[in-house]
């Protein structure tokens, strides 16, 4: 994963994810992490197209804080999540969808999509948001602009 090939908002969304799982005294970087940090991100496109397919933000959050609420907490010293492997994966599978849509920068509706199609499937799919569904939306919010 190389930073400097992804956007200002996909780096905000990256180091945001890191700061939850700190802040959650969670081990790793986790899918769910990186998910709710776009989901958050104020005046990014995810939210947009979230909202234009599940009509709001607000449940999407609260069921991936739940996802979150379960797993394990680090005790003890100071220590720094590190990625785990899904959420490499997805970062990879971002990584690739910006070379297919040829884009210059991974952005965060490549994130989306990557965590979309992999480990957040199923809950994602809970609530309209399929590859599909966020593909169509991101054409009307985003156009063709690239």
């Amino acid at each position: 994963m190389n930073l400097d090939r992804y956007t200002q908002k996909a780096q905000e969304a990256v180091l945001a994810a890191k700061a939850l799982a700190e802040d959650s005294r969670h081990a790793s970087i986790e899918p769910a992490h990186l998910c709710l940090a776009l989901v958050r991100q104020p005046e990014g496109i995810v939210p947009a197209i979230v909202t234009r397919i599940a009509g709001t933000t607000d449940l999407l959050a609260k069921a991936l804080e739940q996802e979150l609420e379960g797993r394990p907490q680090v005790t003890g010293g100071a220590s720094q999540p590190g990625l785990s492997r899904p959420a490499a994966e997805a970062l990879d599978d971002a990584e690739s969808r910006a070379r297919a849509m040829k884009d210059d920068y991974v952005s965060t509706e490549h994130l989306l999509l990557a965590l979309a199609a992999g480990p957040l499937a199923k809950l994602l799919e809970g609530f309209g948001l399929t590859a599909e569904s966020i593909l169509e939306a991101l054409g009307s919010v985003r156009g063709s602009q690239r």
